[in-house]
């Protein structure tokens, strides 16, 4: 078959699900030799679960430099998935300075470098960002800041958090929320209360509800978190000392406030029925996720197949809640698949959507 054969983006396809001595080589030469960018980016893909060999990551390293976007992101998204040697690790520091604007491979790129602890490039590269970026906030910088260890990437979240913009500070307390979750695990309550009420009188007002919430869960409880509230609702004003109240309401322990306070546990109208600033749940339910366990399967049936989705929960235990919640409510039931892009992308789960007819390439049935 000539290497640009369109039959090649399949055969890419399936020589990765093959996974036999004979795939990796084939694979590598289109990956190296293909004209067409779509053959590229599903050879930079297919090589994704493929062991660390020397011509693997020869053929992801020149991928990172492809002329294709879409060809660059697949190999830094392939790269992501596997810690780096120190020689791959300086070669990709290099890369992020050659490349600060490309955003669709840096995403990885930038999150693999986090995860090894490369503090001063990720913060030193977020320093460099228009506050109105939002592509780059969002896409980039909050993911990146969620893989870096250390107390950095909290204070920097807490600063984003604190945006007039609310798309971009959205993410960032989302971000915050679900990091000091995971890190209630490994770190002092008493240091994290301390972040958290930090948090709730820093970060933009509209995006608190969720902080809030989180300092008054139980975890916290030992180290004052609800008392932390109660002096938050007694000085703050507007949609803080709201936050404040209604996060006591919701563990019942309005009885910490004085009376003239206690009426304030009612939603706002602007506010009703948003559980946190992503719309996810409050808090983490750690009974609920240990019991569908680290790596539990979303399975989703359509009308052009079963697709199956491993979920880390260790990593996104807030995420892969929601999605729990939603799939068990019949959310996605009639959810249509709204973007096809053959060899590229499906993008679905817009719940506004639900039963609509929306377009052929199938619907989410449970």
């Amino acid at each position: 078959m000539a290497v640009d054969d369109p039959a090649a983006m399949s055969i890419v396809d399936g020589l990765a699900r093959r996974f036999d001595v004979f795939s990796l080589p084939r694979i590598v030469y289109r990956a190296h030799n293909a004209t067409d960018w779509r053959v590229r980016a599903n050879a930079m893909a297919a090589l994704r679960d493929m062991g660390l060999g020397a011509s693997r990551l020869g053929a992801l390293l020149e991928g990172l430099d492809d002329p294709s976007p879409h060809v660059r992101a697949q190999a830094a998204a392939s790269l992501a998935t596997s810690p780096p040697d120190d020689d791959v690790r300086f070669w990709l520091i290099d890369w992020v300075d050659r490349r600060p604007r490309d955003l669709m491979a840096l995403g990885p790129v930038l999150g693999l470098l986090a995860q090894v602890g490369e503090e001063d490039l990720v913060l030193g590269w977020i320093d460099e960002l228009a506050p109105d970026d939002e592509r780059a906030w969002t896409a980039v910088a909050i993911p990146a800041l969620e893989e870096l260890p250390g107390e950095g990437a909290i204070e920097a979240l807490l600063d984003i958090a604190g945006s007039s913009n609310p798309r971009i500070a959205r993410p960032a307390a989302s971000a915050l929320e679900e990091r000091l979750a995971v890190s209630l695990r490994v770190t002092s309550p008493a240091t994290l209360v301390e972040v958290l009420e930090r948090a709730v009188r820093e970060a933009d007002a509209r995006v608190v509800a969720g902080l809030a919430r989180q300092l008054a869960a139980s975890g916290f409880v030992a180290a004052g978190g609800r008392e932390r509230l109660v002096s938050l609702a007694a000085e703050a004003d507007g949609r803080r000392r709201s936050a404040a109240v209604r996060a006591l309401a919701d563990v019942g322990a309005l009885d910490l406030l004085p009376a003239p306070l206690r009426d304030l546990s009612e939603p706002e109208a602007d506010d009703a029925g948003s559980a946190t600033a992503s719309g996810a749940p409050a808090r983490v339910d750690w009974g609920a996720l240990d019991a569908l366990g680290s790596r539990p399967r979303w399975v989703i049936d359509t009308d052009r197949g079963r697709v199956v989705v491993a979920l880390a929960a260790d990593q996104a235990p807030l995420t892969v809640q929601r999605l729990s919640d939603l799939a068990a409510a019949g959310r996605f039931a009639g959810v249509p698949f709204h973007r096809v892009v053959p060899n590229f992308v499906v993008q679905g789960g817009d719940l506004s959507r639900g039963s609509e007819g929306g377009p052929a390439a199938g619907r989410l049935s449970s």
